[in-house]
């Protein structure tokens, strides 16, 4: 499930180390599931049963994410969807990548890869890589 949030700019992300070239912004999706849910914007805080309206509203965050020069990676644990994997695979096409994992141990080691490659982009310090909620 998404949450309504199509512009990573404010609060609560507010923890993270500004935009600047020096400073890769990443987003790591993990789906589990078919996307079908949607923030009902009629009511705060609710949630709808709506295919077409999380499939745009997950497009818009993609789109949004990727004007703002953050680099995607999104895995699918198990997920059956070609709609939901062709969505994912094209909000990842920014530097980041797809994969699709079957397992715990296949998603662990995904994330693994993920924090390897971040890692080398710091220089392999690792002191370089600040994780925020």
């Amino acid at each position: 499930m998404l949450l309504p949030i199509l512009s990573l700019s404010g609060a609560p992300y507010t923890e993270g180390l500004p935009y600047s070239d020096d400073n890769l912004k990443v987003v790591i999706f993990v789906n589990d599931k078919v996307q079908n849910r949607s923030h009902n914007t009629g009511q705060s805080g609710s949630w709808a049963r709506n295919i077409d309206a999380a499939n745009a509203e997950l497009a818009a965050l993609c789109t949004n994410m990727k004007a703002d020069g953050i680099r995607i990676y999104s895995i699918n644990v198990g997920v059956s969807d070609n709609g939901l994997t062709t969505m994912m695979q094209n909000c990842a096409d920014n530097g980041g990548y797809y994969i699709k994992v079957n397992t715990g141990i296949a998603l662990e080691n995904a994330i693994e890869n993920i924090g390897e490659e971040l890692s080398d982009l710091g220089g392999g310090s690792g002191g370089d890589i600040r994780l925020v909620k």
